[in-house]
C-alpha cells in the first residue's frame, strides 16, 4: 500500500544522464521531501516553477507495484522503497483530481512537451506527444518518427527538435514506435514489420483526425515514413529522410545481427562498432532489448525502385557527410521523382540528429512554396 506520494522535479543536472535515477539522487530526494511538508502526499516540491521535468516518487511499503520500476532507498528503521518514473500531464492532473484541488498554473507549465497520450492502434498501445505551434500556426502539423532504439524524447526533445519546429509555428506530433519508448513492448518478430509500423502512424493520424501532414524521420524512422507516404500518399504532403540514403533500397535496415547484440549477456563481449554503439544506447536509454530485438528481425522491408516511382511528395534526404549506415543519398534521390540532398557537414549517424545545419535545411524545405 502507498504510504506517501510526490511530485519532485528535475532539479539542474541532479538526475544522472539521461533521466537516469541512481540511489544517491533517490535518497538525496527522499530527503528533500522528508523537509517539507510530509501531511500533503501531493505536494510538488523543488526549485524549478517551471516542471520541466516531473518525477514521481512513491514511498511504499513492503508491497510491490509492478507498474513502476524499482530503486532500494536508504531508510532508518524500516525497510521501504521508492518507486520512479516520469510523471505525465494527465496524472499531475488525476492526482490534483484525488487531492480535492486544481492543479496551478506553474505544476502544469512546461509539462506538455513530456505529455504522453496514448492510443489503440490495431491492439497495440502506442504513445505520442501533440504539442501546439507557439504562436501564429503556419502549415501543416509535422510528424516525427524516431529510430531504432530511440523513443521520441531522445530522437526529438533532446536534440531541440520540438521546440525548434514549434517555435516556428508548427504543431508537433511524435510517437514512440512500438516496442521503444513508452508504447507497448511486443516480443513477436512478425509485429514489427514496417509496414504495422507506418500502419501506427497512420492510424495515429486517423485518431487525431488529422488529413494531411509533414512527415519527418530518421533512420529506421525514415523507412517507416516512406511506407506511410506509400500507403497513405494523400496523408503526406512533404517528407523527410534522415539518416537514410539508398539503404532504403538496397539494404533492409540495420545490421541483422544487432539482434544478437541486444540479447548478448554483456556488451563488452561484442566486436563490431555499430553492434556495440547501439547495444551501449539501448542500455543508456533504458529500453527492452528482447522487444528490440525482436524489432530489428522484424522491420526489414526494402522499398522498390518502382515504389519509390510513385513518391509524388516532395522528398528532402539530408544525412551526414561521416555517416558509415545511411547509404548514398544522392543516389535515393536520383530515383524520387521530387527528391533533394541535405549534406549535413562532418556528422556521423548519431551527431546528425540535432545539427543545425539539419534543422534550417528541413525548415527551409518545410516553408518553400
Amino acid at each position: 500500500m502507498v504510504a506517501e506520494a510526490f511530485v519532485i522535479d528535475k532539479m539542474g543536472g541532479a538526475i544522472g544522464a539521461n533521466g537516469v535515477m541512481t540511489r544517491a539522487h533517490v535518497d538525496e530526494y527522499v530527503r528533500m521531501v522528508e523537509g517539507r511538508q510530509r501531511a500533503n502526499a501531493h505536494k510538488f516540491v523543488g526549485t524549478d516553477p517551471h516542471l520541466r521535468q516531473a518525477w514521481l516518487v512513491v514511498k511504499m511499503g513492503c508491497g510491490a507495484c509492478s507498474h513502476f520500476d524499482s530503486c532500494s532507498v536508504k531508510e532508518t528503521g524500516q525497510a521501504n522503497q521508492a518507486r520512479i518514473r516520469l510523471f505525465t500531464y494527465s496524472e499531475i492532473v488525476r492526482l490534483c483530481v484525488d487531492a480535492k484541488r486544481n492543479p496551478t498554473a506553474t505544476e502544469l507549465r512546461g509539462t506538455r512537451e513530456r505529455v504522453m497520450n496514448f492510443f489503440d492502434s490495431d491492439g497495440v498501445h502506442i504513445g505520442f506527444v501533440d504539442l501546439p505551434a507557439e504562436g501564429e500556426p503556419i502549415g501543416p502539423p509535422v510528424l516525427l518518427i524516431h529510430g531504432f532504439a530511440s523513443n521520441h524524447k531522445i530522437n526529438w526533445v533532446q536534440t531541440g527538435w520540438v521546440s525548434f519546429l514549434r517555435e516556428h509555428g508548427r504543431r508537433v506530433i511524435a510517437l514512440d514506435n512500438r516496442g521503444h519508448g513508452e508504447s507497448e513492448k511486443l516480443y513477436d518478430v512478425e509485429a514489427y514489420t514496417t509496414s504495422r509500423m507506418a500502419r501506427d502512424a497512420r492510424n495515429l493520424m486517423q485518431h487525431l483526425h488529422i488529413s494531411q501532414v509533414d512527415v519527418i524521420g530518421y533512420s529506421m524512422g525514415a523507412r517507416i515514413s516512406a511506407l506511410l507516404t506509400l500507403a497513405a500518399p494523400d496523408l503526406v504532403r512533404r517528407l523527410v529522410l534522415g539518416g537514410l540514403g539508398y539503404r532504403l533500397v538496397d539494404g533492409d535496415g540495420l545490421p541483422q545481427n544487432l539482434a544478437d547484440a541486444m540479447e548478448a549477456a554483456d556488451a563488452s563481449t561484442l566486436q563490431d562498432p555499430v553492434e556495440r554503439m547501439f547495444r551501449v544506447f539501448a542500455e543508456r536509454t533504458g529500453s527492452d532489448r528482447r522487444a528490440l530485438a525482436a524489432c530489428i528481425r522484424g522491420s526489414r522491408q526494402v522499398v522498390s525502385v518502382e515504389e519509390l516511382a510513385r513518391i509524388r511528395a516532395r522528398t528532402l534526404v539530408a544525412i551526414g557527410t561521416k555517416d558509415p549506415i545511411a547509404g548514398d543519398g544522392r543516389a535515393l534521390v536520383a530515383l524520387l521523382p521530387f527528391g533533394q540532398a541535405l549534406d549535413i557537414p562532418g556528422r556521423d549517424h548519431n551527431l546528425a540528429v540535432g545539427d543545425k545545419t539539419f534543422k534550417a535545411g528541413v525548415l527551409e524545405f518545410l516553408d518553400a512554396p
